[in-house]
């Protein structure tokens, strides 16, 4: 199955936004799914690995991911 981190971004703040025990599903999945796709690069370094049709987007990949991890912390969903 393939990332789609700018999809689930967008589902992600949805979810955020409804809370409940659809967010808590939601937000386990989406972590256990995300976070075994970094690739350990030393201490306190690591990253996603690219598209292998895209080589060059690992950078992207690995910013999207975090982003994706982060609306659990980051937004207050707007109703409260």
């Amino acid at each position: 199955m393939p990332i789609e981190t700018q999809d689930w971004l967008f589902a992600t703040l949805a979810l955020r936004e409804i809370g409940g025990p659809a967010w808590d599903a939601w937000i386990a999945g989406l972590q256990s799914r995300l976070l075994p796709t970094f690739i350990d690069a030393g201490p306190g370094m690591a990253y996603v690995a690219a598209n292998p049709a895209h080589p060059g987007d690992a950078v992207w990949a690995t910013a999207s991911v975090v982003l994706d991890l982060q609306v659990a912390y980051r937004y207050v969903p707007l109703s409260r």
